[in-house]
């Protein structure tokens, strides 16, 4: 986390190349300098060489102090012992004491000193240079060998490394922290999440009133895409901001010594993601006119000719989001902190971008600094930016798809200007040009611009479309490609003609078919959005594809066929061996799969292996998370693989506390056990989302044991009363079932719940729910006649509510379905 490491550190950190060298080199020579720059490992590297050694029977003298001062040291060397001596920052040394020691050394008495190099030219013979570089790499490469072991030390220092789906994976988490750092620290700083640590570290640096030089530092990374920052810069920017030099270099040292900055060469953050962490928590802490100021230095930074628009477009996205406190939100909205000034000459360096990817970045900036459009966006640019699309390479199509989407959404005129500006006969050549490089960008493209364009235009576009060149390209296809991008591409065609999408569909059958049989559950996440759910229509998990909007025998086969080569077993085999984080994309997989072929699904089903899932799922049975009672409830849709589920979660009993309700329905035996020993049912989130559930579930138990069901019920009860007088009006759909559920099996946990209401949130919303009508009102009739009898407020509510609607707070007999 950017602290100094040591000789506790020694056995955790894998073993550095260096540190071999070092045992054979005092072994010969009983004496040696190991050498380095400023958090190169060059302490762990000598305290593993003192351990191996100690390992050996050898006894270990470390030397406190290294004054200046010292004239002499007073080791012992007439002990009889085998003893290693080891000086850290030996570099303080007199030159004349540490030669002194050095050659008293001999065969039982070695010496070991570290060294920082502070000077680039200064060499002293037999001395070992650590490598930095290299020592990241080995680091990273040794942590890779046990990923449980690292991940459960990771998770130590941030929790959102792991295997859940919305976890960062520490395989990525470890590539990126080899490839972003220089040394050893900014390695373990980056693997250990440094930026979770923000509000630490931005209180520490208000104390050593380095804060606001830290702020404009990490502003000045993200506007300059993670360029080096030199002295000069921030003396610079330091000076606008109205800090004296005195202060500035102060304050730059201590974030040096701190690891809070790279070095005094390099003034970085170890990391972008911590800059736009640590802007946010020091700027709500600065005092007003240090905001101002701050401000100031931004304006400037974005101007600066060592940033990048892609840069600019990153600060001023990370200070509108970043997190921190809600009150500086529209103080660093870009329409508030950007001037007329700054933003005119943003914009003209946006007009006069030249290469694809500075129009790409000109274009997410431009949408970034957002509106109001009409003083952004002008006749000419309108014309230039029609330009853009009529000769959009790769990757322009991802910027111009969001600006266009963002301008849609507030202005429809404009961007339907703009698309009318283009060209459609060169849009269709661009798009006639797919490869598997550019499918995506043209396919965001192309999808944004058919929000607007008009009848002529879209018929222009398709004449010209080269449908041959197009088929003969997806033809040949390679392997391996991510087939999302081509997902995308041919998604987005079917806006402007249907039957040719589907021809690409076909002719990209045989390939398709071997990735998607290869890899199943990959390959389905890659097309599940842009093919299975919106261009087929054969995957509705909100259940919106209805009337016209229903799937149809052509989508159906065509779904079929892309399934065709599956292998049931050795899908079975790749399902079972997924990560927790996966077990989502497994389960939608699989509910397509079953839509296309419930008897294939059925064979599939039966030949996972409960035994991977079982040591997937690893820790988390105590509270399942919702991806794994996803994939168990879809797996579970056959009769057979359900009882094998049911067995598996049956072996963890002991350990689950709370058991999701859809768990409960498919185990409900199961569930009664569990409530009996004192465990939960999460029938509590179904009651914001799903009263069906729960009422399946309380009804389940009133069947089987009904003297469970005041158990069950007991642990929601006040997260049912704070549902029933919620503001959201939809949240009581469906809740007049639940009522009658209680009716039947628990009127005592009724009488409870309707305790715990607060009478003028009750009226206000049962007042919102008789105004609205349908389900909402059947709700809060019933609850309107339960409160009548109340001797207290409530009854009071009821009453008038009775009067205000006399017929709308009548229940109606019948139950809703």
């Amino acid at each position: 986390m950017g602290r100094g490491l040591g000789p506790s550190d020694a056995v955790a950190c894998p073993k550095l190349i260096e540190t071999s060298i070092i045992i054979q080199q005092l072994k010969c020579a009983y004496s040696t300098r190991l050498v380095g720059d400023p958090g190169s490992g060059k302490s762990v590297c000598a305290y593993q060489a003192a351990y191996a050694l100690a390992c050996e029977g050898w006894f270990v003298v470390r030397l406190d102090d290294t004054n200046p001062n010292i004239d002499f040291l007073g080791l012992d060397f007439a002990d009889e012992r085998n003893t290693l001596y080891l000086i850290d920052d030996a570099h303080l040394l007199k030159a004349s004491v540490l030669r002194e020691i050095e050659d008293k050394t001999s065969p039982s008495k070695f010496l070991l000193t570290i060294h920082t190099l502070l000077d680039r030219t200064e060499t002293h013979r037999g001395s070992i240079r650590i490598n930095q570089k290299r020592a990241v790499q080995t680091i990273a490469a040794q942590l890779k060998t046990n990923l449980s072991n690292t991940l459960a030390a990771v998770k130590r220092a941030d929790d959102r490394v792991g295997e859940g789906s919305f976890d960062e994976d520490l395989i990525r988490r470890i590539d990126s922290a080899e490839s972003s750092s220089e040394f050893p620290w900014q390695f373990c700083f980056i693997l250990g999440g440094g930026w979770r640590r923000a509000n630490e570290v931005a209180d520490a640096s208000r104390v050593h009133e380095s804060d606001l030089i830290f702020a404009i530092a990490a502003a000045q990374q993200l506007a300059s895409r993670d360029s080096p920052t030199i002295k000069d810069t921030m003396l610079r920017l330091g000076i606008l901001a109205g800090l004296t030099i005195e202060k500035i270099e102060n304050g730059l040292a201590w974030l040096v010594i701190e690891r809070l900055l790279l070095s005094e060469s390099d003034l970085r953050c170890p990391h972008q993601r911590f800059s736009s962490a640590i802007i946010g928590r020091i700027y709500s802490n600065l005092e007003a006119s240090e905001r101002n100021s701050f401000i100031k230095v931004c304006r400037e930074i974005v101007l600066g000719s060592t940033t990048t628009l892609a840069g600019v477009r990153i600060l001023i996205h990370e200070l509108r989001f970043t997190g921190f406190d809600l009150r500086w939100y529209y103080e660093l909205r870009p329409s508030r902190w950007i001037n007329e000034e700054t933003r005119t000459a943003l914009m003209q360096r946006c007009w006069n971008a030249s290469t694809a990817e500075d129009k790409t970045f000109a274009c997410l900036l431009i949408a970034e600094i957002g509106e109001p459009w009409e003083h952004l966006i002008k006749d000419s640019e309108i014309k230039l930016l029609g330009q853009w699309l009529s000769e959009a390479t790769h990757p322009m199509g991802f910027g111009l798809s969001r600006l266009l989407n963002d301008i849609y959404n507030n202005d429809k005129t404009l961007a339907a200007q703009i698309v009318s500006a283009a060209n459609p006969i060169k849009v269709a050549w661009l798009v006639s040009e797919v490869t598997p490089e550019n499918a995506y960008t043209i396919g965001e493209m192309i999808n944004r611009v058919a929000l607007v364009c008009s009848d002529e235009w879209k018929s222009s576009f398709n004449t010209a479309l080269q449908r041959s060149r197009i088929l003969e390209t997806i033809q040949k296809w390679p392997e391996n490609e991510y087939i999302g991008d081509f997902g995308k591409y041919c998604y987005s065609l079917s806006f402007y003609d249907f039957d040719f999408a589907f021809e690409i569909i076909k002719c990209a059958l045989p390939w398709l078919q071997v990735t998607i049989a290869a890899d199943p559950v990959n390959s389905f996440r890659q097309i599940e959005y842009d093919i299975f759910m919106c261009f087929l229509r054969v995957f509705d998990p909100l259940g919106v594809n209805k009337g016209k909007h229903r799937t149809d025998r052509q989508r159906v086969e065509i779904a079929r066929e892309l399934c065709k080569k599956i292998d049931c077993k050795k899908a079975a085999e790749k399902i079972s061996n997924v990560s927790r984080r996966e077990f989502q994309s497994a389960a939608h997989f699989l509910a397509i799969f079953r839509n296309l072929n419930k008897k294939q699904f059925a064979i599939l089903c039966r030949h996972l292996d409960w035994d991977s899932i079982d040591k997937a799922i690893g820790d988390n049975w105590g509270i399942l998370d919702h991806d794994s009672t996803v994939f168990i409830c879809q797996v579970s849709m056959d009769e057979e693989s359900r009882k094998k589920a049911v067995s598996v979660i049956q072996s963890h009993i002991d350990e689950i506390t709370v058991l999701p309700s859809r768990i409960a329905i498919l185990a409900p035996g199961l569930a009664c056990s569990l409530v009996e020993r004192g465990g939960k049912i999460a029938i509590g989130e179904d009651m914001s989302l799903n009263w069906k559930v729960a009422v399946y579930v309380i009804h389940q138990f009133g069947e089987l044991r009904p003297e469970l069901v005041p158990y069950l019920l007991a642990p929601h009860e006040s997260k049912a009363a704070e549902s029933l007088q919620s503001k959201q009006t939809n949240i009581l759909d469906d809740a007049d079932i639940f009522l009658r559920t209680l009716e039947q099996y628990v009127p005592e946990g009724l009488t409870r719940i309707l305790s715990m209401l607060e009478p003028k949130a009750a009226e206000d919303a049962w007042s919102a729910c008789f105004a609205k009508g349908g389900k909402p009102s059947r709700t809060a009739a019933i609850l309107v006649e339960h409160c009548l009898e109340m001797d207290w407020e409530l009854g009071m509510v009821a009453k008038r509510l009775r009067k205000r609607f006399p017929k709308a707070s009548i229940p109606n007999l019948t139950i809703s379905s």
